[in-house]
This record gives structure tokens, C-alpha cells and sequence, in this order.
């Protein structure tokens, strides 16, 4: 019986095996086939005269007021010093490799983009940071800048990267080709930057064929390597949208073969789109990724998309609107001061191209897609919100008066219950005190880069809500992005001024059901933490302070909080207060040391009341 099993389990094996090398092969083929077809366009030497998010009239919108900035950052460009992921700068030599992560000076070795180990733990990198340089942001931010000043070393600088870039990443054959988000971002950056430089006298015929003949092969690989699976995410809008970027461009192009791309991208993608949107984004236009950050960039990608669709005269089905819309709104009910998300989920400070150079360097300043949402007529001028605001499919909630602005994780995980970019967040809660950051979400830190930090700030333990000492409220041991759900958290009431919820995430392993209650007044929060059974010197709630906050302990139930001239007292009941060290990430990629007031619950019922001195 034993020998037989182990005969079954070979012969799945096999069988599997078998399956990944004839899909390979397939894929292969489809390679080959696609580049036989790319001898049509080998000779196509014009840039399409199509518009674009930023062209010579737009710029002078959204640039006007920072553009000493982009030629101060252009200027950088040109002496090689890059931006990296967390926001910072790179400074490389001569000449740029463009399969090396400056940041843990790894060189990622060249081979078929099949074989490579994104994730492997005995090796000390991030894919992300090859990934960021190779997304060709940087290009578009000198584009600009040619076309403020006319000056040609801008468009010689965006020559020199995406031909060095291309020597360096032969198709299908480097780490930089592995994803198809990646490729899909990288193209519709290639695509604007050309826009905005195609009078430029620094492009000779050769130079445009090949461009033209890199933007066609990004195409391709994309139209090969769809990343739809059994659960979709920003990866496969990302993939529709680089495809409708490059139906774009080709769309009216003198040749044949390049217009029929052009129809045949278009169609499928706006088909995609309509579908892929009514499955991942919720009834109350939230992206069902459980990520504030995600959904900005989601929410990016397609207002970006539809604008460029619109500027063309090209028609699309009205559901993208009405979702767009929708999208657009969620995200404005929960910008703290109308600028910043709440980092609730992952944060990795993903952007399709960067729109405006200024709120780049604060990866959670997501205001500048309100002005183009209104732009585009898609919202209305600023109302004021009224308190509460419910995002309720996404389990998202927001209480807030003139003096205290709380948001609220209280729902289904993300990935429909799989996890995906959600946190052990349920019934943690984010406070903001006059427009000050005071208790905050951990944010991401790395993914592969540090998968230790990558699950300390994933953790129960990172976030302002219930903690069952070496527990957590979700298992979140199977993988990096799952996720097995146990919290099932119900909303109990939520009005303008009190929100109660439950989650059961300790129910089988302890019997505890957990129930927060928090009230606000205006001069003081009263919350309310209780579990159906007390477990003695294991049961701990968490509050995670933002590191410019100054905790400094009174005595076991008082502690003293300061930020920038503000003065606040947490006082408890039922529990004692210590004061430990915390780590949290604003951005992807960079930590910051911070505090966290650990609470001992000593009862059943813990009291905590935040008032102001």
C-alpha cells in the first residue's frame, strides 16, 4: 500500500511536470511566433501623434507649481542619482545596471524569466528595488522637463537609459521581464515619456523603429503572460491597462498590422476591465484587496486609462465610469486631512506614472487623483463628510467630530477571505487628534526584503486591537500574501459617534470572543475592550503610536502623549500599562523605531479613556 501511494504520488508528480514544460513550450512558441510577426513593424519609423495623460497643454496644469522641482530632480537624473522605492536616492556610477539591487547589492544573473526564484530566503534582496528603476518613472519626470526648457540632455538621458536598458534585458531573458505588472508599468511610462519628446531632434529613424519595436514587444509579452488566476488582483488591471496604453498608441498607426494590435487590445481589455472591476472592487467601491494604498494605485490606473481614452475620442463602456466613480469616492472618505491614507493593509507606494512630483515624496498623499477625478467631472467639488462614514462591504469604518477622527478595521479579509495584502487588523483602529497622527497602523516595511518585518508588521501584535500572547486572530504562517480566516468580525452599531464590533479570531483556540465599543465625546474617547473569557497575563491590547508622538508613563494605568504642542492623557481601568518599542513603515522599504503602550488585561471588561489636557 505504501509503495503504491508513493507510486500515485510520482506519477502526480510527473504529470505536473509534464503540464509546466508543455505550457512552457507553448509559451515559448508563442514567443517565437509573435516575433516572426514583429518583421511587419521593423521598419516603422513614425511616434504616434495620439495624446496622453501628460501632454505640451497638460503640463502646463499639473506642473506649473513644481517645476523648479522636476528640473531639480531631472538634473539628478542626469548625473545618475535615482529615486528608489522608499522615496530616497541611489546614487550610481557611470553606467546603470539594470538587473542589480543597489540596496543589497545583489546582481540578478540573466536567463529566461520562467526560471527565476522571486522569493528564496537564502537570499539577502529585494526584487522590488530592480523592479522600481525598471518601471522607467524617472523617464517621464525628464520628458517634462524637456518640455519646459527645450533642453535636448533630457531626451539624450531617456535615450541613453531605455537603449542601455534594452541591451541589458534582452526580451523574455531577464529578472525586469518576469512579471507582467512590471512590464505592463514600465511600457505605459516608455509610452508618455515618448509622447511628450516625439518633436525632439535627438531621435534619429533607427532609434524610433526600435522603440517602436520595444513598445510592440511589451505588448506581446504582456498579451502571453496575462496574470489572471483563480483570484485577480492589481496585477491583472495593471495588465488590461498597458494593454489599452499600447492600443493607444498604435491606434491610427500608418500600418496595418499595428492597427489591428491596436483593435484587438482594446477590445479585449475594455471586456476584461468591465468584468474584472465588478469583481474586485466592492459595492461601496472599495478594491477587495483589504489595502488603502492598493486601492489608490488602483483607483490611479484606471482614472489615468479613462482619461487618455477620453482625450483620443476613444469610446468605452460607461460601467468603467460609473466604477471609476464610485472607486474615486471611497478613497476620499478616507484621506485624513482630504491628503492622506490611513495605512490599513499593504503599503508598497506603487503609482502608474508619477502625476505629480511633489506628493510622490509622501507615498500616502493621494489628493492630487481628487483633482483629476474632478477634472474629469467624475466628482463633485469637496462636500463635507458627516460622520459616520461606511465603506460596510469592506468592513472599513470612520467616526469623527471636530476633535477626534477614528478609522476602523471591523470586516471580511482580503482576497474574498484569502488574505492577499490584508493585516491582522480586525477591530484595530487608526487616531487621528486636530489633524495629528497619534495612534497608526505599522504599514508594510518589505516583502522579500526582511520576511521577518514583513510578519512582525503583519501581525496581531502590530496593531491597536486585542492580542492573545503568541496567537494570532488569523493564521498568517501559510504564506506571505494568505491568509486563513477565523476573526468573521461583525459591525453591532456604528452612528456618528459610537462604533461596536466583534471578532471571534480566538474563539477556537481560547473560547474568547472578542467585542471593542468606542464612543466619542468632544473632549474624550472612551473605548470599551471585553472578551468573554479572561486568560491572566496572556491577553494584551495594543495601541501603536506614530513615531512623532512622546509617550512618557504617569504610573500602571496613565500615560502622558505629546505631538507637535498637543497634550493628551490615556488612563485605563482593569488592566496595567507598559511602554514598548515598535517598529513602523510609512513607506515601502524604510522603518522607523516608535513606541507601543502594551495594556495587561487584568479583567474581563478594560476601560481606556483618551482625553485632552
Amino acid at each position: 500500500m505504501v509503495l503504491k501511494n508513493l507510486l500515485i504520488s510520482d506519477k502526480c508528480a510527473l504529470e505536473k511536470i509534464r503540464i509546466i514544460r508543455y505550457r512552457l513550450r507553448k509559451k515559448r512558441y508563442m514567443q517565437k511566433k509573435m516575433v516572426k510577426k514583429n518583421s511587419k513593424v521593423t521598419k516603422y519609423h513614425y511616434f504616434t501623434e495620439n495624446l496622453f495623460f501628460f501632454n505640451e497643454k497638460s503640463i502646463q496644469t499639473y506642473c506649473d507649481n513644481y517645476k523648479h522641482a522636476i528640473i531639480s530632480e531631472s538634473d539628478r537624473i542626469l548625473g545618475n542619482e535615482y529615486r528608489d522605492i522608499s522615496g530616497g536616492y541611489i546614487k550610481i556610477g557611470e553606467r546603470v545596471d539594470w538587473n542589480k539591487d543597489y540596496i543589497f547589492d545583489h546582481k540578478w544573473e540573466l536567463k529566461h524569466y520562467s526560471r527565476y526564484i522571486l522569493k528564496d530566503k537564502k537570499v539577502s534582496t529585494d526584487v522590488k528595488h530592480v523592479w522600481e528603476l525598471s518601471r522607467f518613472y524617472h523617464l517621464v519626470v525628464l520628458a517634462q522637463a524637456y518640455q519646459i526648457t527645450n533642453n535636448e540632455d533630457y531626451v539624450e538621458k531617456i535615450i541613453d537609459d531605455v537603449f542601455t536598458w534594452s541591451e541589458q534585458n534582452p526580451i523574455n531573458n531577464s529578472v525586469n521581464w518576469t512579471v507582467s505588472m512590471e512590464v505592463s508599468i514600465r511600457v505605459v511610462n516608455l509610452i508618455q515619456a515618448l509622447s511628450l519628446v516625439r518633436k525632439s531632434n535627438s531621435f534619429n529613424k533607427e532609434m524610433r523603429i526600435k522603440l517602436n519595436e520595444l513598445i510592440y514587444m511589451h505588448g506581446v509579452y504582456v498579451w502571453n503572460n496575462l496574470e489572471k488566476g483563480l483570484s485577480t488582483n492589481n496585477h491583472y488591471l495593471s495588465n488590461l491597462v498597458g494593454l489599452i496604453w499600447i492600443g493607444v498608441y498604435f491606434k491610427g498607426s500608418k500600418l496595418i498590422h499595428f492597427n489591428n494590435i491596436s483593435k484587438k487590445y482594446l477590445k479585449f481589455a475594455f471586456n476584461q476591465l468591465i468584468y474584472e472591476l465588478q469583481y474586485q472592487i466592492n459595492d461601496d467601491g472599495f478594491s477587495y484587496e483589504d489595502s488603502v494604498s492598493y486601492h489608490g494605485l488602483n483607483t490611479e490606473m484606471i482614472l489615468l486609462t479613462l482619461n487618455i481614452l477620453e482625450k483620443n475620442n476613444i469610446s468605452y463602456p460607461i460601467e468603467l465610469k460609473m466604477t471609476a466613480t464610485r472607486m474615486v469616492e471611497a478613497l476620499q472618505k478616507l484621506l485624513i486631512n482630504q491628503k492622506h491614507i490611513p495605512l490599513i493593509g499593504d503599503v508598497d507606494n506603487g503609482r502608474l506614472i508619477i502625476c505629480n512630483l511633489l506628493s510622490n515624496s509622501d507615498k500616502t498623499n493621494f489628493s492630487y487623483l481628487i483633482k483629476i477625478a474632478k477634472e474629469m467631472c467624475l466628482l463633485k467639488e469637496s462636500e463635507l463628510l458627516h460622520s459616520p462614514v461606511l465603506l460596510s462591504t469592506s468592513g472599513i469604518y470612520r467616526v469623527f467630530n471636530k476633535t477626534f477622527d477614528i478609522i476602523i478595521k471591523c470586516g471580511r479579509i482580503g482576497l474574498n477571505g484569502l488574505g492577499g495584502h490584508a493585516h491582522n487588523d480586525q477591530l484595530s483602529l487608526v487616531l487621528n487628534i486636530h489633524g495629528e497622527q497619534i495612534i497608526v497602523d505599522p504599514g508594510t516595511g518589505y516583502y522579500s526584503g526582511d520576511y521577518e518585518l514583513r510578519r512582525l508588521l503583519r501581525s496581531t501584535d502590530s496593531h491597536s486591537t486585542l492580542f492573545i500572547n503568541n496567537y494570532e486572530q488569523n493564521d498568517i504562517d501559510i504564506g506571505m500574501f494568505k491568509m486563513i480566516e477565523r476573526t468573521n468580525s461583525e459591525t453591532l452599531e456604528v452612528n456618528e459617534n459610537t462604533f461596536e464590533g466583534r471578532h471571534f479570531g480566538y474563539l477556537d483556540t481560547h473560547g474568547i470572543e472578542y467585542i471593542r465599543k468606542i464612543k466619542l465625546y468632544q473632549d474624550n474617547i472612551v473605548i470599551l475592550d471585553s472578551v468573554s473569557r479572561l486568560i491572566e497575563k496572556e491577553a494584551f491590547i495594543n495601541f501603536i503610536f506614530d513615531d512623532n508622538v512622546t509617550l512618557m508613563k504617569i504610573d500602571e494605568t496613565n500615560v502622558e502623549i505629546k505631538k507637535n504642542g498637543l497634550k493628551v492623557l490615556l488612563s485605563i481601568e482593569g488592566g496595567t500599562i507598559n511602554i514598548l518599542d515598535q517598529y513602523i513603515s510609512k513607506s515601502y522599504g524604510k522603518t522607523k523605531q516608535s513606541n507601543k503602550v502594551r495594556i495587561t488585561m487584568e479583567s474581563k471588561n478594560l476601560k481606556s479613556i483618551i482625553r485632552m489636557k
